[in-house]
């Protein structure tokens, strides 16, 4: 599985909320509401027009026990930009793009942990993608969100499409 990553996305160990966040999961939920979120059972999403907001959700996460960053790297929580890629660098998660070529050339960014399949992504319900409508499927592997089939489309990784980022 993977999540969607729309605008600039903050991506969260699940497995991390539900252990180091004050609350767990349900606390969790209950102070995000986001109508931008999205989970399915390794990751989380939550997307974001601006830096600001990013940062201002970042900080909440931290003082509720999650860690950002440690020499530099994601270690609970990873920020990925839409259209200009990794933001921080982290072990455990990537971009990618799926491209479909039906009638009209359809490409969406999202985010797999890594070593994991990736054969469905998860994208916020609020956010319909009605262009992918034929690639929606009825999943319990959506956490929150809506899932889409990606095994009819070309995947391709950030790093693979830029080699010199490491």
């Amino acid at each position: 599985m993977a999540v969607a990553v729309q605008m600039i996305s903050v991506i969260i160990r699940r497995q991390k909320i539900e252990e180091q966040y004050v609350g767990g999961w349900e606390g969790f939920l209950r102070d995000h509401p986001s109508q931008l979120m999205c989970a399915d059972r390794e990751l989380v999403s939550a997307s974001f027009m601006g830096p600001l907001d990013v940062e201002s959700f970042v900080t909440g996460l931290e003082a509720k026990g999650l860690e950002f960053l440690r020499e530099g790297k994601g270690i609970d929580i990873a920020v990925f930009d839409e259209f200009f890629g990794p933001a921080t660098s982290c072990d455990w998660a990537e971009l990618a793009f799926v491209s479909w070529s039906n009638d009209r050339e359809i490409t969406i960014s999202f985010c797999p942990q890594i070593n994991t399949s990736i054969n469905n992504v998860v994208s916020p319900s609020s956010v319909p993608m009605s262009s992918l409508e034929e690639f929606r499927l009825e999943s319990d592997d959506a956490i929150v969100g809506s899932t889409y089939d990606l095994s009819q489309g070309e995947v391709v990784t950030f790093k693979s499409m830029f080699k010199f980022w490491e």
